[in-house]
């Protein structure tokens, strides 16, 4: 067998439909720190699906996912149990099982990584619990080793309303990013991590940022806050998640009913027809690439990771027999998702990793974008509309003013928010700054006048008010309670891959 690249590991793969128990080949899949911290544990990466191998949307089939989550499965006359699952894996409908052998209490075995995992955190929520320990299962790349005397914490900062407004963000010295830089290849303004219990975005210093200038310590390179911390995990080693680029834009339903939803009760402004004129648009544009040769190079350049300049040279792709067949795949797939999703291409627009001013030079209501794309630097500015997926709320959608900052002008491929007033990515969805995704919408025509904007809602009383119900039933916390811990942890998994799709049902 052809061993898998560095940091990267083959995982057992099995899928379990409502009456089977289908293994599959191994998959190659990106380490994390569970992998690469325990290297000799046969894990197995679990797909829950239905008959037909689509993801399962009737609740009926969910006592399935609970009895196999609670009480594990058998191949072959070996036993797997369930250890933990990260939000990506469960909105997928997955999960990460381990092989306990007879001999051992699979509660005590399961639970013993558990508690390395969270060290001290004591928890006795089991979302939280399953979220906590899932960032052990991020997919990540290790960087470098930080010693504890490099790592400074620091306050987060709250506005007047006690939003904070630094959630999940940190800092990075300009000198640690440049070799962090250096490793991957690329400069990058920010970068999302994973650093002993602490999760987040680091955003790239200037020298002379006055937050290190604070510290007084010559030594600090990285610089973490309280909302950072999820866990007492205690490995020293800097993991990168991701890093901010650009990502193309596409509107879909949700963003079509609430754009639509907007009434403007002087009749002056109408979204509709111009998103019809958008729709109609991209389906003339995705059938050109079998008549354009340029527009079918840059569609197969798009979807192919090794398509080479020798290829547009030497064939026309729109006859090739194999590469025809590709443009047709491609064409038949973007139909699909314009007819199913209303999955329209917007130029207008894009997806951005959010991050706090980092000197304090926006204004409320001011956010700051700069990016790259097909080798040219962008400014927005003016009236733009941003929000965070799932939008769900009319008042997600908000209607910031994008501003030119020459102090800002190093920050790349990221939306800056500012730390002056309520909290922007509060405000839409709930979002925060540890490494959460925005869209932001420039296309003038979809900007909708500000007295048509619906009142935000106000995600962090909801919040608290669902802590406070929380607190109404006293639970053990779920490493003190070997005996229902994972009967808890099966339930709150399938309450929240059940409730992921809001009207699925």
């Amino acid at each position: 067998l052809i061993e898998p690249p560095t940091n990267y590991r083959s995982i057992e793969y099995v899928v379990i439909t409502p009456s089977r128990v289908i293994c599959h080949p191994p998959v190659i899949v990106q380490c994390s720190r569970l992998y690469r911290n325990y290297p000799d544990v046969r894990f197995v990466l679990v797909a829950f699906r239905d008959e037909q191998n689509q993801l399962l949307h009737n609740k009926d089939l969910f006592d399935r996912v609970k009895e196999v989550l609670e009480n594990g499965f058998e191949v072959n006359g070996i036993k797997f149990y369930f250890l933990l699952s990260n939000p990506s894996q469960m909105r997928d409908q997955r999960a990460v099982f381990m092989q306990v052998s007879d001999t051992d209490s699979h509660v005590d075995v399961l639970n013993e990584i558990r508690a390395r995992i969270l060290g001290k955190t004591v928890l006795n929520s089991e979302i939280k619990f399953l979220s906590r320990v899932g960032l052990f299962s991020t997919s990540d790349i290790p960087m470098l080793q930080i010693e504890q005397s490099s790592v400074v914490e620091i306050n987060d900062l709250r506005s007047q309303n006690n939003q904070i407004l630094t959630d999940g963000s940190g800092k990075l010295s300009h000198s640690l990013s440049r070799e962090v830089s250096a490793k991957l290849g690329s400069n990058f303004s920010a970068f999302q991590i994973r650093l002993a219990g602490y999760k987040g975005v680091l955003t790239v210093a200037n020298e002379e940022d006055v937050d290190f200038v604070n510290t007084n310590l010559n030594c600090c390179k990285i610089i973490v806050r309280p909302s950072m911390k999820k866990m007492d995990w205690t490995d020293s080693s800097l993991n990168i998640v991701s890093t901010p680029t650009y990502e193309p834009f596409f509107i879909n339903h949700t963003f079509i009913n609430l754009i639509t939803s907007l009434r403007d009760p002087v009749g002056d402004w109408n979204v509709e027809p111009t998103i019809r004129v958008l729709h109609s648009q991209a389906l003339i544009n995705y059938g050109s690439i079998f008549t354009d040769v340029k527009l079918a190079n840059n569609s197969l350049h798009t979807h192919l990771f090794n398509y080479s300049n020798d290829i547009k040279h030497n064939f026309d792709v729109r006859t090739e027999p194999y590469f025809l067949s590709l443009l047709r795949c491609m064409y038949s797939f973007n139909v699909k998702s314009l007819i199913s999703k209303a999955r329209i291409p917007l130029e207008n627009g894009g997806l951005f990793m959010g991050i706090p001013d980092p000197i304090g030079v926006l204004d409320e209501g001011e956010i700051f974008i700069q990016f790259e794309s097909k080798g040219n630097s962008q400014i927005i500015e003016g009236p733009v509309i941003l929000y965070k997926h799932p939008c769900l709320h009319p008042g997600d959608l908000l209607s910031p003013f994008a501003v030119n900052m020459a102090e800002l002008k190093h920050l790349r491929n990221v939306v800056v928010f500012p730390i002056r007033g309520a909290s922007l990515p509060a405000s839409t969805s709930g979002g925060d700054l540890d490494g959460d995704l925005y869209a932001v919408v420039w296309e003038s025509s979809l900007i909708p006048p500000q007295y048509s904007l619906h009142p935000a809602l106000d995600y962090n009383e909801i919040a608290i008010r669902g802590q406070a119900q929380l607190k109404t039933t006293h639970k053990t916390p779920l490493l003190n309670d070997s005996e229902n811990i994972q009967q808890r942890l099966s339930e709150a998994y399938c309450d929240v891959v059940s409730n992921d799709s809001p009207g699925a049902w």
